[in-house]
């Protein structure tokens, strides 16, 4: 099973610059940290921490409504 850490400083969420971080950690330890921040979502994962995948809010909507399975 996955875990998911939520970590925050004492700013308020609002004025954070650099997005809310979650560690995702799963069986074999952390997985990478997703970032949300005003511009969208980016993913770190653990072996190309250097590196990021980032995806506009704007393109996470059409994710979700072109691959997204809609729930009652």
């Amino acid at each position: 099973m996955t875990n998911v850490e939520f970590i925050t400083g004492r700013q308020k969420l609002r004025t954070e610059k650099q997005g809310v971080s979650f560690i995702v950690r799963g069986s074999d330890g952390k997985a990478g940290e997703l970032v949300v921040s005003k511009g969208g979502l980016r993913w770190f994962p653990k072996w190309k921490q250097k590196k990021n995948f980032k995806v506009s809010w704007a393109k996470l909507e059409r994710l979700f409504e072109e691959m997204g399975r809609p729930e009652k």
